[in-house]
């Protein structure tokens, strides 16, 4: 009898258990999706937003090195410390080199492990023992979620941290955050047994690390506890004060310590006025991100790298209606829908995980795409929360041929939409100029989008967007100085130098003098100036040019070795000062340190002019040797025709 007994037993566990296949294909199908849609962007190139700074230009991340692992793990990278996205950099250049390729491919692969994870998550929130009513069908379970999942993994707002290599913090956290709450809610499970406690404590233990590696990635991590907390209070019987504080205990150590780690950092090139907290113009701010921030997850139509800050539009009265409209009807779904485990909690997982990034705490980026991919989770919750209850309400077959339906339609549209954005992540000349037709108004994206012209030789375009860029944000130092250095610099027929000394000249003002790269552009474009002058004639206003280029900028040798030059040879016998010019020769070779053959030449002039010719010899003859050793023919037949005139004792007036 008792054996009759086990053989049932067995015989009711292989009836109830469910089967993996259809989780399997989900699981293919989803990688192949992810593949299909973004597999372009490992052939797109890096593009110059902040992506010099953290890869291509970061010696930190050439090598897994002690030196460089003491470095990422102890220093800031350019704004914030996430030494985990870093680390995953440094891993990259292990493997890649400077392969955009490779980096991408890293973005792409943390995504689909975001999917996954989230497919993951979806299946277990809704077999969990606290959601009411919940649905004993194992294929339609596995369909809602894999459509869901596949809704978060091509929607729009996805392609910007794919495509963009800094916005792997975005997909690190998430992965992070997602592995957090899969460990927490296995510890929940085991939570009383004690047959299972060394288990539950390793998942505990796995739980914060996942929110420590969240956090070293982005700082919104420290949202996490705040997610895990929101689900106790919904999915526990009856919640207590002292379980919800002791559950994710160590997880509000790890935020608290994340925030007071984070500090306040505001880049140079960042002139948005951040409102006070509780302000009205901060309340104003809540409510318009708020509402646009709805509207991209919803509409994604107009997507670009960066949004124009508030007051510097104002706020407009429709972005106002629209943010108060989402705010109270989003409190009305949270109220109507309270009973509702999941569907509440993917509601409050979207609002929880907007808010750091919603201006509630206030920063100088007014809203991103990015920061949308975590709190598009709780969106893809909530929406497998409304599949299921479908699959109460209509038959079985009719539910899922709806949510087949449905799926396939929003995935049409999301993936042709995410199709035509990823386009304009190929270059950093198609990314800036998509920025442009999004945020016409952006300084920032003019100035961006000027300096790629320039770099392409198309300088006479890129003046229009410099100067929209000013007239925007008139004491902007970045585009003060870049336009300042352009128009000092650029083709001869393009160069402003009145306009490049007045633009170097209010930045060096606005940063107080304290700003060593503008102070050098100033003398720049001042010896530039004199450049010119000397070409027209006019010696004398190029000797003060020189003299304020010196002024500007103490240690620029150029000014001295040029102003020497014009004060040894110059053709108006009033204006020549032998003795001076040896000085400044001399002095501007020093600052050189190792000078060229033509700073030497310069020197050699000098010691001609003041009757020194031993000197001019030998400094010519060392001249010539390192040009010799330059392999520079024409500069050689210079130097060895001002040789032969020293060694007449006349000076040689020909300017190379």
């Amino acid at each position: 009898m008792p054996s009759n007994q086990a053989n049932q037993g067995k015989r009711t566990f292989r009836a109830t258990r469910q089967p993996r296949w259809p989780a399997f294909l989900a699981v293919i199908a989803l990688t192949l999706l992810v593949c299909g849609v973004f597999r372009p962007i490992v052939g797109f190139e890096f593009v110059d937003f902040d992506t010099n700074a953290h890869v291509v230009k970061n010696p930190h991340i050439r090598g897994l090195t002690l030196e460089n692992l003491t470095h990422i793990l102890t220093s800031r990278c350019v704004t914030s410390y996430y030494p985990v996205r870093t680390l995953t950099y440094a891993l990259d250049y292990q493997i890649w080199g400077l392969n955009p390729a490779g980096f991408k491919l890293t973005n792409g692969l943390i995504h689909l492990g975001n999917v996954l994870l989230l497919f993951w998550l979806v299946l277990r929130l809704l077999r969990h023992p606290a959601v009411a009513g919940r649905s004993e069908a194992a294929a339609f379970d596995v369909l809602v979620a894999a459509v869901s999942a596949a809704l978060f993994a091509v929607h729009p707002v996805v392609v910007e941290p794919m495509a963009w290599v800094p916005g792997r913090e975005e997909l690190l956290m998430t992965f992070g955050a997602l592995g957090c709450f899969h460990f927490y809610l296995t510890s929940r499970r085991l939570d009383g047994r004690l047959d299972r406690s060394l288990s539950r404590k390793a998942a505990y233990i796995g739980a914060a690390l996942c929110c420590i590696a969240a956090c070293l990635s982005n700082a919104v991590g420290a949202v996490i506890p705040l997610l895990i907390t929101a689900w106790d209070v919904l999915s526990l019987p009856s919640p207590k004060l002292r379980k919800l504080l002791t559950g994710a205990s160590v997880l509000w150590l790890i935020a608290a310590a994340t925030i007071l780690g984070k500090g306040h950092y505001v880049p140079a090139d960042a002139t948005a006025t951040v409102p006070r907290v509780f302000s009205y113009e901060w309340l104003l701010m809540i409510v318009s991100a708020y509402g646009l921030n709805l509207k991209t997850v919803v509409w994604p139509a107009e997507l670009g790298i960066l949004y124009e800050w508030f007051p510097s539009y104002g706020f407009r009265r429709g972005e106002l209606i629209l943010g108060g409209i989402a705010i109270v009807v989003t409190a009305a779904l949270l109220w109507m829908l309270r009973r509702r485990t999941v569907t509440v909690f993917g509601l409050v997982w979207f609002v929880l995980a907007l808010g750091p990034t919603a201006q509630i705490i206030p920063h100088h980026i007014a809203r991103a795409d990015r920061f949308l991919y975590l709190p598009l989770v709780g969106l893809v919750i909530t929406a497998a929360a409304v599949f299921v209850a479908m699959g109460r309400i209509l038959k079985r077959s009719t539910a899922s041929a709806a949510v087949v339906t449905i799926g396939l339609l929003g995935l049409l549209v999301e993936a042709t939409v995410s199709t035509n954005q990823l386009q304009t992540w190929q270059n950093s000349y198609t990314m800036w100029k998509n920025c442009l037709r999004v945020s016409p108004n952006n300084p920032m994206a003019h100035r961006c989008f000027a300096e790629i012209l320039a770099n392409r030789g198309r300088f006479d375009q890129a003046i229009p967007h410099y100067h929209m860029a000013l007239r925007v944000e008139p004491e902007s130092v970045v585009t003060l100085h870049s336009f300042a250095l352009r128009l000092a610099t650029c083709e001869e027929h393009l160069r402003d130098y009145r306009l490049a000394i007045e633009f170097a000249q209010r930045g060096c003002e606005i940063t107080a003098w304290k700003d060593s790269d503008l102070r050098l552009t100033l003398a720049v474009a001042h010896a530039s100036y004199a450049t010119n002058l000397v070409r027209h004639g006019d010696y004398r206003q190029a000797i003060s040019h020189l003299s304020r280029a010196m002024e500007a900028d103490p240690e620029y040798d150029v000014a001295y070795l040029n102003l020497a030059m014009l004060l040894a040879t110059c053709s108006d016998p009033e204006l020549r000062q032998p003795d001076e010019a040896v000085t400044l020769a001399e002095r501007g070779c020093d600052l050189a340190g190792q000078p060229d053959s033509r700073r030497l030449s310069i020197l050699a002039a000098a010691y001609a002019a003041s009757g020194r010719f031993d000197m001019a010899i030998t400094t010519t003859e060392a001249a010539i040797a390192t040009a010799h050793s330059c392999e520079d023919r024409r500069l050689q037949e210079y130097l060895e025709g001002q040789l032969s005139a020293y060694r007449k004792e006349t000076l040689y007036l020909e300017v190379f």
